[in-house]
């Protein structure tokens, strides 16, 4: 979450405003066998903010998982 804050106040040099919501949902069968989870309660957490955005490059690598280092720990245990 602090990271997410951080990457989100620096989208916005000239100021604005981060706004963090939560809501209790109930996941159905159908949608729930879509995303792959288990029917039932979640909670959905929301983060908006009124950046800029990315450029189209950097958007498209955002969960490439070099981009975390995760994907060279990973690769130390093969």
């Amino acid at each position: 979450m602090l990271n997410l804050c951080i990457n989100a106040r620096d989208a916005m040099p000239d100021g604005g405003t981060i706004t963090i919501t939560t809501e209790n949902i109930e996941i159905d069968e159908v949608t729930a066998r879509a995303l792959s989870l288990a029917p039932g309660q979640y909670v959905r957490l929301c983060v908006r903010d009124e950046g800029t955005g990315r450029a189209t490059q950097r958007r498209m690598s955002a969960f490439y998982p070099k981009r975390t280092g995760r994907f060279e720990e990973i690769a130390k245990l093969d």
